[in-house]
């Protein structure tokens, strides 16, 4: 159904949950969890290779490559060159119990409960596949202006484009600025 990743919850600092990877269908859920049990407006990112993302490949959607960030410039982030916003002791010697705040360690563990408990007791799923395909399109309609000539972008696009067509429910119309733009 969905890969909910837990990792590197609670640390000392980590006060911003807005800008987790999470994959298009699962966004929503995501959004309303946050902002449930923080507050906080999730405006997120799409995930990359990282955070174990092993069954993103297979088309199991993802949450959550880590949920709670230290923000750049605070003491708890780090140097400048730090690779990630989990804190300058990540996967280090110092990546030890002293470096998590109870309070965050808690209201992370919120975010989990409510996303686990929905997808768990929810009568229908709570993702939204159409989200992935008009995902996919917007990065179809950004690259393709930037690709070699030899790279088919019409014809990929419009292969995205049908796809999106046959996957709304019957009557519904996709928005205009995905469909034939």
């Amino acid at each position: 159904m969905v890969h909910v990743n837990v990792d590197s919850t609670g640390g000392i600092g980590a006060t911003s949950l807005t800008g987790t990877a999470v994959t298009p269908e699962a966004v929503s859920l995501a959004t309303d969890a946050i902002a449930a049990e923080t507050g906080q407006h999730y405006t997120g990112k799409r995930p990359s290779h990282s955070a174990d993302q092993s069954f993103w490949g297979v088309g199991i959607p993802s949450m959550f490559g880590s949920l709670s960030m230290h923000v750049p410039g605070t003491e708890t982030f780090g140097p400048a060159t730090m690779r990630n916003a989990l804190g300058w002791w990540w996967h280090t010697p110092h990546d030890l119990i002293d470096k998590i705040d109870e309070s965050f360690l808690m209201r992370d563990t919120r975010v989990f409960v409510h996303v686990l408990w929905r997808l768990l007791t929810e009568p229908t799923l709570l993702l939204q596949p159409l989200a992935a395909i008009e995902s996919l399109l917007r990065e179809l309609r950004d690259l393709a202006p930037r690709l070699p000539e030899t790279v088919p972008a019409a014809m990929v696009t419009g292969a995205a484009e049908a796809l999106l067509a046959q996957s709304l429910p019957s009557g519904q119309t996709a928005d205009r600025s995905l469909v034939g733009a």
